[in-house]
């Protein structure tokens, strides 16, 4: 039974911490920010004294092993740990006997051999304190759960020069594997940010028939493994791509570093002494006269770069390889024919702002909108397509637009021309009613049937349209056609209207 509750207790320990682990990843997932840096692991050496508490005299003997650790979080972190011991003692002093397997009691030293491979989870003490800085100490105690196998030696002290490989056990020939409860507690030393070293001490104690046989003599009281070592670790961190394992990390290190960033930054001062947009922080020239042109730093343009900053320069536009006199002229005292001044440059810059004005609507392209057989109503679907020739309108206060209907050659051509009028009418509406533009800046024209896009004879939606035009002088609206008046329009699709 107690075998068994060995076993469990080590498997939930195990899944415990498995669950503890992906319950640390999934809260740092969800919480969109990773305050916790990516730390590596550890691997050890040790080393140490190891023996066996009971009721024998031990003697000097040793152990040693190795261990893999993996950090939780700051505080827990769990490590998987192989031993190899052997502990010796001697009964003779003290007058205790063995059966060396032919019932006779003699005097003896055993020599108890002792490999186990365990798993243990491990509580960092010092980062239950965040206050202080850099980690240079670290305490801590673990507790686990190891499968352990255990051989006890003898030979006997009398003279007789009796041995046994093993202690004999009752009713049963071997029992040499057996489950054990791990606990101790350590202090660790940095010696650089990848290596320290470690004083620990574990006690183990074991389970089954062998649980007081440790130091071969059996008294129905439990002997215990103790193994006081030494441990040389070394942090896996991949060449500083991972921090230190995280007990060794301050927990409020992070929020440290980032306040310390803080401080150290400059205070923001937005003052602009002589008003040139650049901020005193960043302007080279705090003097700058009213209203002149500076670039990115603060310093007046000198666009031809001849030190005579524009605002001086009579000729600020001259060749650089020329020299110069105070007021940027060559000093050949008049001005090359290769070179234009202020005022000339302001001109062209006028010439060509009303050349561009005058221009700038020329080829502008504006969408089309479509209508079913024998309607003119407005389709929902093109909406969309009034709507960005409406902020067209809005944007541009001088632009007026011609609008103009057409129709497919489904009917007459008196009966074309009402319903292409009736078209841009329900266009020109919608604008008006809908986007509040001025009705006289939209000028109603129609085609019938005329210009189509598609030359057929039957029906076509592509011909069936309102198109929208940049107005050019001279373009007027054009007077209803016959028939159009009333407010609604019925016709027969024959040769007549």
């Amino acid at each position: 039974m107690k075998n068994y509750l060995s076993k469990t207790f080590a498997l939930i320990f195990i899944c415990a911490a498995t669950s503890l682990s992906a319950q640390n990843e999934s809260v740092a997932a969800l919480s969109g920010v990773q305050a916790t840096p990516k730390d590596g692991s550890e691997f050890g050496l040790h080393a140490g004294y190891f023996f066996s508490q009971g009721d024998i005299e031990v003697t000097p003997s040793f152990g040693t092993g190795f261990h893999f650790r993996k950090a939780l979080d700051y505080v827990f972190s769990i490590r998987l740990d192989g031993f190899y011991g052997v502990a010796k003692g001697d009964g003779t002093t003290t007058g205790h006997t063995a059966d060396f397997g032919n019932n006779v009691l003699r005097p003896y030293s055993y020599e108890t051999t002792m490999m186990s491979g365990g798993i243990q989870g491990i509580m960092t003490l010092n980062n239950l304190r965040w206050d202080s800085g850099l980690r240079k100490v670290n305490t801590y105690f673990f507790a686990g759960a190891s499968g352990a196998y255990i051989k006890s030696a003898l030979a006997a002290t009398d003279g007789s020069g009796d041995t046994a490989e093993d202690v004999i056990i009752a009713g049963r020939d071997s029992e040499n594997f057996v489950p054990a409860l791990d606990g101790g507690v350590g202090i660790g030393f940095k010696l650089s940010p990848k290596v320290n070293i470690a004083i620990e001490h574990k006690v183990s104690a074991a389970f089954g028939k062998r649980a007081d046989l440790l130091d071969a003599f059996d008294n129905r009281y439990r002997d215990v493994a103790n193994y006081t070592n030494v441990r040389i670790n070394f942090n896996l961190t991949k060449d500083g791509k991972l921090s230190e394992p995280l007990y060794w990390v301050n927990p409020m290190e992070v929020i440290i570093d980032d306040v310390a960033d803080l401080k150290a930054r400059p205070v923001l001062d937005l003052t602009d002494s002589d008003d040139d947009g650049v901020i005193d922080m960043l302007d080279q020239d705090n003097n700058t006269p009213e209203g002149v042109t500076v670039d990115a730093k603060g310093v007046a343009l000198d666009t031809d770069m001849d030190g005579v900053p524009d605002y001086k320069d009579a000729e600020p536009f001259s060749d650089r390889n020329v020299a110069v006199n105070g007021e940027g002229v060559s000093e050949q005292g008049m001005r090359s024919k290769d070179f234009i001044t202020r005022d000339e440059v302001s001109s062209l810059i006028d010439a060509n702002n009303k050349a561009t004005e005058a221009n700038r609507t020329n080829g502008w392209f504006l969408p089309s909108i479509n209508f079913n057989e024998d309607s003119y109503k407005v389709r929902t679907s093109d909406y969309a397509k009034l709507a960005s020739i409406a902020t067209v309108l809005q944007r541009n206060a001088n632009v007026n637009v011609v609008v103009k209907g057409y129709t497919d050659r489904t009917a007459g051509a008196n009966y074309n021309e009402v319903l292409s009028y009736k078209r841009a009418t329900a266009a020109i509406d919608h604008l008006v009613e809908t986007y509040q533009i001025d009705r006289s800046r939209l000028i109603l024209q129609y085609g019938g049937m005329e210009g189509t896009l598609v030359p057929v004879e039957g029906a076509s939606l592509a011909n069936r349209r309102v198109t929208f035009t940049v107005a050019e002088p001279g373009d007027a609206e054009m007077d209803a056609p016959e028939g159009a008046g009333g407010s609604s329009f019925s016709g027969t699709k024959g040769q007549g209207y």
